[in-house]
């Protein structure tokens, strides 16, 4: 009933088509399954779901329904780790019933008979979903592609997805990061073309109905602390990367534009760093990562400083289909120059970084 949920999303240009042919010539396909999902998010008029920073669904699909609460949690680099509850239900449920959930999955002094009468369905999604068990290495993990729609009173925000859970493995943090990251660089060799991606359907349905979660926090740390600066920066990049796609809001750019710039900024005094502590022998495929990371960051900073005046122009001149266009153009830019690795990337970087000083 409880379990941990960890996975990666990426978001798909176009249509993937091979995704099993794919990944029979990267790893193992143990099994196959293709599913029409409908998954009906619920919460309250004073939204105590969202307060909770919870999401509350019904998840019906060919043979079975479920109701499912996830308890937001951590993310390491776009890697998304979280509690889980999923309890099967009958599938002429019409909302979801707490009191199969266990007590302490919700906060201390929570009234859940209260808390059920107020239940009313918030959004709808409906998608297709074809998923693999797939061995990779020593990791066995689901991956499923994921295509339809969010329902909701504005219209319909289209799904096109990858993820990436893990199901089985004994890894460290590094270790599964690294697995993470070479699962992900060999679909990019395959021909995959992916793109950053980095809210869930839960909370993509959030800022569509609501226009919240929409807050730009800088990093808390400093300079002092350049990979704990770094961090910030990714999470803040992930964030505003976020409400671009799904608001496409041209102002968004300005931060985007302005991360990537300190993004670039920190690597280079984390490279600095480095060549004070270690001889540039022992650390040059760390000094070569740094470099091929900036070159990017660089690149794709001088594209979305440019862009961000273009995309203002067709903004002021409220044209929905031209700046829907616009974010599609950035999506595919995202996708060619690898920038969706970069979260990733970082992480694994400083993960070596911090083992190099522990020797």
């Amino acid at each position: 009933m409880n379990c941990q949920e960890i996975e990666l999303k990426f978001g798909v240009i176009g249509v993937c088509t091979n995704l099993r042919k794919i990944l029979q010539s990267i790893g193992k396909v143990e099994n196959e399954h293709v599913d029409n999902l409908t998954n009906i998010y619920f919460d309250t008029n004073k939204r105590d779901f969202y307060e909770m920073q919870a999401g509350l669904r019904i998840r019906k699909a060919n043979d079975y329904t479920e109701q499912t609460l996830k308890i937001r949690g951590s993310n390491i680099a776009g890697v998304h780790v979280r509690n889980e509850y999923n309890v099967r239900i009958d599938e002429n449920a019409k909302k979801p019933d707490l009191s199969l959930f266990p007590l302490d999955a919700f906060p201390d002094g929570t009234d859940l008979a209260q808390l059920q009468k107020k239940l009313r369905k918030d959004c709808e999604l409906d998608f297709t979903r074809h998923s693999y068990d797939f061995r990779f290495g020593e990791a066995l993990f689901e991956v499923s592609y994921d295509r339809g729609g969010i329902l909701y009173e504005g219209g319909k925000y289209p799904i096109n997805e990858l993820e990436v859970e893990l199901k089985e493995a004994s890894l460290s943090e590094e270790e599964l990061l690294d697995a993470f990251l070479s699962l992900v660089k060999a679909l990019d060799e395959k021909g995959i073309a992916l793109t950053l991606e980095p809210f869930s359907k839960m909370h993509k349905a959030a800022v569509l109905l609501r226009n919240e979660r929409n807050q730009i926090r800088l990093p808390d740390s400093g300079p002092h602390n350049v990979s704990e600066f770094l961090i910030g920066l990714i999470i803040m990049f992930e964030k505003m990367i976020g409400l671009l796609m799904v608001k496409q809001n041209p102002a968004v750019l300005g931060y985007i534009s302005y991360t990537l710039k300190a993004i670039n900024k920190a690597l280079k005094e984390l490279k600095r760093e480095l060549k004070m502590a270690f001889p540039s022998e022992q650390i040059k495929p760390l000094l070569k990562e740094i470099k091929d990371l900036r070159a990017i960051l660089m690149h794709m900073y001088k594209y979305m400083h440019a862009l961000e005046g273009e995309f203002l122009n067709v903004a002021f001149a409220i044209d929905e289909h031209e700046i829907a266009s616009t974010v599609e153009v950035l999506r595919a830019k995202i996708g060619k120059t690898k920038l969706y690795m970069l979260p990733l990337r970082i992480r694994v970087l400083l993960n070596k970084i911090a083992a190099a000083y522990e020797k």
